[in-house]
């Protein structure tokens, strides 16, 4: 599941600070891991007028309610800077 985060972190970093400020709250789809169901979601949340928090998290369904989630995540700033998100500030997430 992390190849499919890193992917995806990836894709979100080279876009410009305007086009990820245009991204719903949060959006999710299903994909495919190891041949299994995972569903992708995105996180926004607007931290302030000059940043925001992203975030890219995989939940995988095994049975009975049981599961597995990983996040991870990065900041970014109406210049561009980007900063990866500590493991405390993604606890909410996983």
């Amino acid at each position: 599941m992390s190849e499919l985060i890193e992917r995806r972190l990836r894709e979100l970093k080279q876009k410009p600070f305007t086009e990820l400020a245009r991204l719903p709250q949060y959006q999710g789809e299903k994909g495919t891991d190891g041949g299994k169901t995972v569903i992708v979601a995105v996180w926004k949340d607007t931290i302030d007028e000059h940043r925001l928090r992203i975030v890219v998290q995989t939940y995988r369904h095994w049975f009975l309610g049981i599961g597995s989630m990983n996040a991870r995540g990065f900041k970014i700033d109406d210049n561009g800077n980007i900063s990866d998100l500590a493991t405390k500030e993604i606890y909410e997430f996983i």
